[in-house]
């Protein structure tokens, strides 16, 4: 009959010396063992709790997006100015070769009020009629040249730089796009901004319609890219819009199409969808075709340069030759005589 309250009287006993443990681990000023009270105020009167907020702030400071976001602006800031650096000696260099008709003996380039005749009128691209060309964005940056400093070519250089650095600024974000490390992404963009082979389209005045293709061709696969990744139909637009604007520089900007269907191959996506998202690229590019068609048939069939043969056989040489120039790039011109 005893065995019962003898072992309630036991557990009690128990009980009571764990909550008198755990009492006597806090002091009267409410310090736990562990030299914390229950503030989260430790011995040493430093704030637990503040010091663990930090903590988390000091990991945010340190996390890969953050640590991205601020070297980003540290490359971007590098690859502009080795570009200015590079280039800044060319500000004072004069017109020569095509620049003589396209610009200095060019009317059409004398006034802000002849912009909208550019975009209608390809025999505004010269003085020579027979030169004929549809570029209509790359008269309108030499009409604004013209306007800002007459035959002063200083700020037609200085455009020209700011086109390259745009576009080596792009690649650099391109590269960081397809997954490169930032360093080199940043050793991309470098490489391409000071190449001696980018010399031509940077110093040469009248080859800025190449550079300006290449700068609206870049934003437009970028753009594509970030479309790939978000999701989001504004950057597809954009896109669409800055294709345009490339043809619009130079006809060599066509070729873009082709190489957004490398980049979602990369992607993996189906041929079909790939089909579907370059449909609005190849409308753009049928209007133009549409637009230049009596160049393209004169060019071609009406008063060829060379026969189709010559011409096959040249343009060949000069993929092999500007290969070589990427890998050497000795004997540079503005005018090589390979053909």
């Amino acid at each position: 009959m005893s065995s019962a309250p003898s072992t309630v009287s036991g557990k009690w006993r128990s009980d009571c010396n764990e909550e008198v443990g755990h009492i006597a681990s806090v002091d009267q000023n409410g310090v736990a063992q562990n030299g914390v009270d229950q503030n989260g105020v430790d011995q040493n009167g430093v704030d637990q709790n503040r010091v663990g907020q930090n903590g988390v702030a000091q990991r945010r400071a340190m996390s890969p997006l953050t640590q991205s976001a601020r070297s980003g602006f540290g490359h971007a800031l590098a690859i502009m100015l080795a570009t200015v650096l590079v280039y800044a000696n060319s500000t004072g260099n004069s017109f020569h070769y095509d620049d003589l008709h396209t610009i200095q003996e060019n009317p059409h380039i004398r006034s802000l009020a002849n912009i909208p005749q550019f975009f209608t009128s390809p025999e505004s691209f010269s003085r020579e009629k027979d030169y004929a060309m549809f570029r209509p964005l790359f008269l309108v940056s030499i009409a604004a040249n013209y306007a800002w400093s007459g035959f002063d070519t200083y700020s037609y250089h200085l455009v020209n730089i700011l086109l390259h650095a745009t576009s080596s600024l792009l690649l650099w974000r391109i590269l960081l796009g397809f997954g490169l490390a930032p360093l080199a992404a940043l050793l991309g963009g470098m490489v391409f901004s000071v190449h001696p082979i980018g010399t031509e389209p940077v110093n040469y005045i009248s080859s800025r319609s190449e550079s300006l293709a290449a700068v609206f061709a870049l934003a437009a696969f970028h753009l594509h890219q970030l479309r790939l990744v978000h999701g989001r139909v504004v950057y597809g637009v954009c896109s669409l819009i800055c294709y345009g604007m490339g043809l619009l520089s130079k006809s060599v900007a066509i070729t873009l199409p082709a190489l957004l269907v490398l980049l979602e191959w990369t992607r993996h996506r189906r041929l079909t969808q790939s089909m579907r998202t370059m449909a609005p690229y190849g409308v753009i590019a049928a209007l133009y075709l549409a637009i230049i068609s009596g160049f393209v048939s004169k060019a071609i069939v009406g008063e060829p340069l060379r026969t189709m043969g010559i011409q096959a056989i040249t343009q060949t040489k000069a993929v092999v030759y500007y290969l070589k120039l990427l890998i050497f790039p000795v004997g540079l011109s503005v005018h090589h005589q390979f053909f």
